[in-house]
């Protein structure tokens, strides 16, 4: 069972460390369509909405995988740090959506852009929160300073 675990524990490292990749290369599209000028077939635009979509699947799929090892770990529920994570993981989620399917950035495509960098912030924030959950003896001595801290 033990292995079982370590797996699945590496398997969702990978998968949000993919979900990273994906957002980066939507990032990377994005910034390189706003400087296109001319784009005549709309592949730049199509190939950005393409990776920024499956993003979002990616997500979905890596954090039903965390919840799988999550409920066959037994993970933690009343930490600190959870309530940390799932306040960059809600907000991440929620602003993924919004930006990949109601705000695409085609009639404002700055707005789009700081709703975009959002994201990378909020994928930062969850990522650390979430390594910290999954590795805890690791991040012992983040979680003890979270903890012990006066705020």
């Amino acid at each position: 069972m033990e292995i079982i675990i370590a797996i699945m524990r590496w398997l969702v490292v990978l998968c949000f460390v993919a979900v990273g990749g994906y957002l980066w290369l939507a990032a990377y599209l994005g910034r390189r369509c706003a400087y296109y000028e001319i784009d005549p077939f709309g592949y730049c635009l199509t190939q950005h909405n393409r990776v920024a979509k499956n993003t979002f699947y990616l997500t979905l799929v890596a954090v039903a995988i965390t919840e799988i090892f999550v409920r066959l770990n037994g993970g933690s529920t009343a930490h600190l740090i959870l309530f940390i994570h799932l306040g960059f993981a809600a907000p991440f989620l929620g602003a993924l959506a919004y930006t990949a399917f109601r705000h695409t950035g085609l009639k404002r495509p700055r707005t789009h852009k700081y709703f975009a960098y959002t994201c990378v912030l909020l994928y930062i924030g969850t990522l650390i929160s979430g390594l910290t959950l999954l590795f805890p003896e690791e991040a012992a001595v983040v979680r003890f300073f979270i903890e012990t801290s006066w705020w």
